[in-house]
């Protein structure tokens, strides 16, 4: 049963295209808002890390799913750069 959920909770993951060399990811967490970007944070640097490169954050709103009455959720816009790269000197 515990394998069940995470796998299923790793295959929820899912990067979407934003556009213009965006993506766009939902995390959730019951530890709280700051649990769910950080576990977002981490999702969006591996998805980087396929290519060799980090993520940068261009945003971080918290939502409120339907059907979700106490995961804490946020939807993460970000971007792949190299390594060391800010938005700053984009």
């Amino acid at each position: 049963m515990v394998c069940l959920l995470a796998l299923s909770a790793c295959a929820g993951q899912h990067v979407s295209d934003a556009g213009a060399g965006r993506h766009s990811l939902t995390a959730s967490s019951t530890k709280g808002i700051a649990t769910a970007r950080e576990d977002a944070v981490r999702l969006a640097n591996k998805y980087c890390r396929r290519s060799g490169q980090q993520a940068v954050v261009e945003s971080a709103e918290p939502q409120r799913l339907a059907g979700v009455l106490d995961d804490a959720t946020i939807s993460l816009v970000f971007a792949c750069a190299t390594p060391n790269t800010t938005a700053w000197s984009r």
